[in-house]
């Protein structure tokens, strides 16, 4: 396209020139030739092919135009969604997510953070099948965590989004019978495996827009409470993997500063059981790592209740600097996490250092959060 740009100017310039130095057509030269240079139907030809390239030089110019003048309405409205799917993660991290068959047995929990990354456990137990070994049962297991990719704005309560990255504490379908008389069989996380597009739908997704397979899995959850009729719509967040057909519902995680005190102390009483079991050190290196997850898990959950009771309570400009802060602290909790698990990548005990790290510093962190803004 340039050059064909250029190569008209030169022939605008070569006209010009001519004109000025009074240059006249021979007679004998059939029309056109003073303008291209070249006989009969050649001239014709060219002068075609030049008409063609200054339209298609105009079109261009044209979409260039219409590119970059998007209407003032559809640049806000694409800056609005951007913003609120920056700020789905941070809402979302006020609920608990489960998947379950609603009758127990089996079921997925899931967190989510305010950045995007997820934590969560999956756990089906099977009490009568014994072995040799394992007279008390079989407990498939899975302790995940990982992060969804930034949201894409589908309407005003649906988003999609995918997964980014996930892994887990043992490698799926490995087997191992613990001191406790009961055999662990790892499995992958249900309800997250398998994913490709997940839907995340917002409080007020009209119940009738929902797929069969998401409500087929959180009637019994629900109690039965949804309604196809159009007049009902959800209560709470829903996150469904569509390639997997599973549906999660989120449980309110709201507690007051009373509650939140009480669990605090609970806290420090099972840490130092949790100390006392470590310290003991007869138990076998498979049962040290799922009590280390245990360990992070319930100050990780305390650390969820306790964002929600801040974002209900601080005032605005407050709890933006708090959460300015609060990613700069997940940020550096996971580069501690990665300098203290280097070398064990390949051992037994990097679930135990993961998850001890992990805890030991959300745990200081809900200390400080304690200190700063509820004990003030």
């Amino acid at each position: 396209m340039r050059k064909r740009m250029m190569f008209l100017i030169f022939l605008v310039m070569v006209i010009m020139a001519c004109a000025a130095c009074g240059m006249s057509v021979p007679e004998n030269v059939p029309e056109g030739n003073a303008k291209t240079g070249l006989p009969g139907n050649e001239a014709t030809e060219a002068e075609e092919k030049d008409t063609e390239n200054v339209k298609e030089a105009e079109n261009t110019e044209a979409e260039i135009k219409s590119a970059s003048n998007l209407p003032d309405d559809e640049t806000e409205e694409t800056a609005d969604n951007e913003a609120s799917g920056d700020e789905l993660f941070e809402d979302m991290s006020r609920f608990g997510y489960t998947f379950s068959s609603g009758v127990g047995g089996w079921g997925t929990e899931l967190s989510v953070s305010p950045d995007g990354s997820f934590t969560g456990n999956f756990n089906d137990s099977d009490m009568g099948s014994t072995g040799e070994g394992y007279p008390n049962g079989t407990m498939y297991y899975c302790n995940f965590k990982g992060r969804f990719s930034r949201p894409v704005f589908v309407d005003e309560y649906t988003y999609t989004t995918d997964i980014e990255e996930i892994s887990y504490s043992d490698e799926p379908e490995k087997e191992e019978i613990a001191s406790d008389g009961v055999r662990y069989i790892a499995a992958s996380a249900y309800g997250m495996d398998d994913a490709e597009t997940i839907y995340i739908y917002k409080p007020g997704k009209p119940v009738n827009e929902l797929p069969e397979g998401y409500i087929w899995w959180v009637e019994a959850p629900t109690g039965g409470s949804l309604e196809k009729n159009g007049s009902e719509v959800l209560d709470f967040y829903g996150i469904y993997n569509e390639n997997a057909d599973c549906g999660f519902i989120s449980y309110q995680v709201k507690f007051g500063r009373e509650d939140l005190l009480r669990i605090y102390e609970e806290n420090i009483g099972k840490q130092k059981e949790i100390d006392a079991k470590f310290e003991k050190g007869d138990l076998d290196q498979f049962s040290l790592n799922m009590l280390s997850y245990d360990e992070f898990n319930m100050w990780d959950g305390l650390l969820n209740n306790l964002w929600s009771y801040l974002k209900e309570t601080l005032q605005e400009d407050e709890m933006t600097a708090l959460t300015e802060e609060q990613r700069a602290w997940i940020k550096q909790k996971e580069e501690t996490v990665s300098r203290e698990t280097a070398g064990f990548e390949e051992g037994s005990m990097l679930p135990m250092i993961e998850n001890g790290t992990a805890a030991r510093l959300t745990r200081d962190r809900v200390a400080y959060l304690f200190g700063e803004y509820v004990n003030r």
